[in-house]
């Protein structure tokens, strides 16, 4: 279940897609997981029209990111979006 920071976050780079002339997607699945495990999932992904993708995981508590769900790094840059409690 999503938290209330995770959808706000979620809006922020929404937000910042658009300044930024990007196209941007929450909950993205993303090829298939090797093992057969099941499929990938991404916070938020965006692209540009130069064909550049950007992938968003975002983690809103230690425990979370600390726990076995996979980050998601399957763009051409990825980048973790946390709090400033989970940053500290």
């Amino acid at each position: 279940m999503e938290t209330e920071e995770t959808k706000q976050i979620k809006a922020a780079l929404a937000k910042h897609s658009k300044v930024l002339t990007r196209h941007g997607v929450q909950e993205v699945t993303v090829g298939h997981i090797t093992g057969g495990k099941g499929y990938d999932r991404c916070d938020y992904v965006e692209f540009d029209n130069n064909g550049n993708f950007y992938a968003y995981e975002i983690k809103v508590s230690v425990s979370d990111l600390n726990s076995n769900n996979r980050l998601s790094y399957c763009a051409n840059k990825n980048y973790l979006v946390v709090n400033q409690k989970v940053y500290d």
